[in-house]
């Protein structure tokens, strides 16, 4: 069986391919294969990272109930406080934990949440296989 072959052709017209080019000219000859390999990994599990948080989201918020607020003011009494409807413990959790993306444990925190969620979808063992670390 013969091997694939794939060739690129940048269009100099195109930002996005002039920009490719010089990425790709700068990777050292022999590695590029490698490269390019890594890169499309990368893009796919972005893109099924995206797909589980958006996934979490939906979820976190449709646990919320919303109530409308009517139109009309409701009237001070006087000596009353109305309480702030409570944030559920879950949510905060949540944003909490997209709210400090920079820092290793919380991402590994997240990305554990999220490889949770994702299970059901069955790509998490099939990256585990291939060495894709999630």
């Amino acid at each position: 069986m013969s091997r694939p072959v794939f060739s690129f052709r940048p269009n100099p017209e195109n930002p996005e391919h002039r920009r490719a080019w010089e990425i790709l000219k700068r990777v050292p000859e022999g590695q590029k294969n490698r490269f390019l390999v890594r890169v499309i990994l990368q893009e796919d599990l972005a893109r099924h990272l995206e797909e589980c948080v958006r996934q979490a989201v939906r979820e976190e918020l449709g646990e919320l109930r919303f109530q409308q607020k009517s139109a009309v003011p409701e009237p001070e009494v006087p000596g009353v406080e109305i309480p702030e409807p409570e944030i559920p413990g879950r949510m905060l959790d949540f944003l909490s934990r997209m709210e400090g993306g920079g820092t290793a444990g919380a991402t590994a925190s997240a990305a554990g949440t999220v490889r949770n969620r994702c299970v059901s979808t069955g790509r998490t063992k099939d990256r585990e296989r291939r060495g894709v670390p999630f």
